[in-house]
């Protein structure tokens, strides 16, 4: 499971490497600044994801599934109060650079988080069994 959280930060910075050798290629300004604020917002929001997961490891399928939701929930949530909080310290240089390469790590972050989430809930057991009652 701890492999798991250089995942998201990997595909994060593929992403981040081949954004810039595209606009090497178009011929367009990358903006450095706006690409790493927005970088360090997925990889952060996406390791808060996995959190859920790491305090349920031992749990059984339904508690599996809450902590998967919750992954996901907090992805979101961390995501959207980092992207602000480096927005609001003004970290981000071009804004309207900044919101599109979020939007770009989001929709590259969610999947290795989801792909976490899942094989997280398939290695879930089933159920726990419950305690038999005791004989008077």
């Amino acid at each position: 499971m701890t492999r798991s959280l250089l995942l998201a930060p990997a595909v994060v910075a593929a992403t981040a490497a081949a954004g810039l050798g595209l606009c090497a290629v178009a011929g367009w300004t990358a903006h450095a600044q706006a690409l790493a604020a927005a970088g360090i917002v997925a990889c952060l929001a996406s390791i808060v994801a996995i959190i859920p997961m790491l305090l349920a490891r031992h749990a059984a399928a339904a508690a599996a599934m809450q902590a998967g939701l919750a992954g996901t929930v907090l992805h979101l949530m961390a995501f959207l109060f980092l992207s602000l909080l480096a927005w609001a310290l003004n970290l981000t240089g071009k804004v309207d650079a900044y919101a599109a390469w979020l939007l770009l790590f989001y929709a590259v972050s969610i999947v290795p988080v989801a792909r976490i989430i899942i094989r997280f809930i398939r290695s879930a057991p089933p159920e726990s069994p419950s305690p038999q009652p005791r004989a008077p």
